[in-house]
């Protein structure tokens, strides 16, 4: 893959989820531009929020090896196939893929074994085993319901994992997380004298072959292998660089998506508005599955506080830290995919990269999300932090100290993209890989300024640029209509804020609309020689539009998004007078000059 910067060219290794040449087959793509579609409300699924307790079983005095009820074996995907695809898709800088999925269509009616307890209650178990998966989750084709009264669970095979309880009170959702292991168990317990079925229907099983070590390694059986994902380099955010970051690690979240028959890993985060209302938003990269409706996000599982509780530098050892902290699905409000800059070839990335979601019901205080804040600030930090998910790893953190610079994204929307080479810390030397996509880079504010879409860094190239959407250029350039910006959703009561602070829950807006002054060096010359005009542009990756009036107001000339600092106008059709030159930066600053011709 090619990284394009302005007068050279290089190769290297994205982080970025480019697959779509990979799974072509499964999401109709001509050259790598999505056909822009409706937002529909079908298909949307809720958040997946349990409400703790036993599953009614383990009160029982059976051991848990006592497997006395039906048990599915699904055939395991092939895996030599799937070794040799990850292998080209690496090649290629496509996605982190974690699982491959297998069809079923089991439910409650034709699969599983009823027991009637001594009381009258009674529950019904579904084994589900695919073997050597080192995870198993599952996927339903209808929203989860569940009757009054009644209680669903899932758990591994020695009890050491167990979710739910999810009940009537639990908004549907149509994915569950991950079950350490070859073995899950679905289980429902109906209470005496109801008689209402719950809505069961699984058509997939993913099976977690990688990526998810850590996860579940906790609730594994002693002595079980070990695995390592993330490099020996990345640095943990429970090490001592997270200080002073504790707020902005908090607003980080993993999630798993699906395209076609496999499941990817990206990282997101939890982001503030103007209305500081706590609404749920969600902010990731649109390539990781490029969503143009709900539909594309239902099958979302977003994973909150995955990190460790000790720093470990240089390891990747396992730890028993694991909770379950999760939500489902979600409703999308903007991407760069219905934006205006679609992508021109496989290497590129549609606009500034950028997906917004809003989860469909509040994040349970329980998770203790933070809001992070942002800025549409038009030149680089100069100091800050990345935070993200490598390979589906626990939370890491990496510093940067050196200014960031403006990027193109492969020849794509010029200077859409933040480039930041990472910087050495105590306990490491953080960079990104493969799963990371879709994380914040913060100022040294602790501000947004920008989210992961691809880039060279690795452990062995500590020295190569990672490349970052500019949360400036998806504020509201990449098309008027709301589900092509920011800015509709993240300053609902259109207050002109050009920073927005975080905030945790009761959530609030401490947002400031003062804007940088970039226009001070703006030059405007008549050439009486070829009778043309001049303008020389102090900053050019943050001019908008140049206008041209006459005296009458019309415009004569006009150019927009400029990328070079010196433009010439042809005046010499023009009649002699005066003249006004107006010259508006992206975020809204104008400077006007008026010249004599």
């Amino acid at each position: 893959m090619f990284y394009s910067m302005p007068k050279e060219r290089k190769l290297y290794s994205s982080k970025r989820n480019n697959y779509k040449q990979l799974l072509h087959t499964y999401i109709m793509k001509n050259k790598f531009i999505l056909a822009l579609g409706m937002l529909s409300l079908y298909g949307v699924s809720h958040a997946q929020i349990s409400e703790g307790g036993l599953p009614t079983t383990f009160k029982s005095k059976t051991s848990i090896n006592n497997i006395n009820y039906e048990v599915i074996e699904l055939a395991k995907p092939d895996m030599q196939k799937i070794v040799k695809e990850d292998a080209l898709a690496s090649e290629k800088g496509n996605p982190y893929r974690v699982s491959a999925l297998q069809p079923t269509h089991l439910n409650i009616h034709n699969s599983g074994t009823w027991e009637t307890l001594p009381n009258g209650d009674k529950t019904w178990r579904l084994g589900i085993k695919i073997k050597d998966a080192q995870a198993l989750s599952l996927y339903f084709s209808a929203p989860v319901t569940i009757p009054e009264g009644g209680k669903l669970h899932a758990y591994n095979k020695n009890h050491a994992q167990y979710v739910g309880a999810y009940t009537s009170n639990t908004p549907s959702f149509q994915s569950m997380e991950m079950i350490e292991g070859e073995l899950l168990t679905l289980e429902y317990y109906m209470p005496k004298g109801s008689t209402e079925l719950p809505m069961i229907e699984i058509n997939n099983v993913a099976y977690y072959y990688r990526g998810v070590e850590d996860r579940i390694t906790g609730f594994r059986d002693a002595g079980a292998v070990n695995y390592t994902k993330a490099q020996a380099c990345e640095v943990d955010v429970a090490c001592d660089e997270i200080n002073g970051w504790e707020k902005q690690r908090d607003a980080v979240v993993h999630y798993v998506f699906l395209i076609g028959n496999s499941g990817y890993v990206c990282s997101a985060s939890v982001v503030n508005n103007t209305a500081g209302d706590c609404k749920p938003y969600i902010l990731t990269a649109n390539h990781c599955g490029t969503p143009t409706s709900n539909t594309d996000i239902t099958h979302h599982t977003w994973y909150f506080n995955y990190q460790r509780p000790s720093c470990q530098p240089g390891v990747t050892a396992h730890y028993n830290g694991a909770r379950s902290q999760t939500m489902s699905g979600g409703k999308l409000k903007a991407s760069s995919e219905l934006g205006t800059h679609p992508a021109q070839n496989q290497y590129q990335v549609t606009g500034a990269d950028f997906v917004l979601v809003e989860l469909n019901s509040s994040i349970p205080s329980a998770y203790n999300p933070y809001y992070a804040g942002w800025t549409r600030a038009t030149s680089g930090s100069h100091s800050g932090v990345g935070i993200h998910h490598p390979n589906g790893d626990e939370k890491k953190i990496s510093t940067y100290t050196s200014t960031l610079g403006t990027a193109t994204y492969n020849g794509g929307w010029y200077g859409a993209h933040w480039s930041v080479v990472w910087s050495a810390t105590q306990n490491g030397h953080g960079v990104t890989e493969g799963g990371s996509s879709g994380s914040p880079i913060f100022n040294q504010d602790g501000l947004i300024v920008g989210y992961l879409s691809g880039g060279g860094s690795s452990c062995s190239a500590t020295n190569q640029s990672d490349l970052y959407g500019k949360f400036l250029k998806a504020w509201d350039q990449d098309g008027n209509n709301p589900n092509q910006q920011l800015k509709h959703w993240l300053d609902p009561i259109n207050s002109g804020a050009f920073t927005l602070q975080g905030t945790y829950a009761p959530c609030q807006a401490n947002y400031t609309a003062i804007s940088e002054n970039i226009l001070t060096n703006v030059l405007v010359s008549p050439n009486p020689v070829k009778d043309y005009l001049t303008v020389n542009i102090n900053d050019v990756d943050n001019v908008l539009t140049i206008e041209i009036r006459d005296v009458a107001g019309r415009i004569v000339k006009s150019q927009n998004n400029t990328n070079t600092g010196i433009v010439e106008f042809d005046l010499s059709q023009e009649k002699a007078g005066v003249y006004f030159v107006t010259v508006t930066a992206e975020q809204g600053s104008t400077t006007q000059k008026i010249i004599k011709l």
